[in-house]
């Protein structure tokens, strides 16, 4: 937050209001999306959630003790 916070600043102070927006809408729509999918419709529709293609691939980025 401390990063990424002055840098939100510093563009919204900079770039028109209407692109900020536009980009801020577009930015929590893939975001919701993305939850969505895996909360719901991976669950729904039994189809393969993230961890599960990251598991395939070889990545490991949650681990559960």
């Amino acid at each position: 937050m401390y990063g990424i916070l002055p840098i939100l600043c510093y563009l919204s102070k900079r770039i028109p209001k209407k692109i900020f927006l536009i980009l801020s809408i577009s930015l929590c729509s893939l975001i919701l999306f993305d939850e969505f999918y895996n909360l719901l419709f991976a669950r729904m529709l039994h189809l393969p959630r993230a961890r599960d293609i990251y598991q395939h691939l070889g990545i490991n980025y949650m681990k559960y003790r």
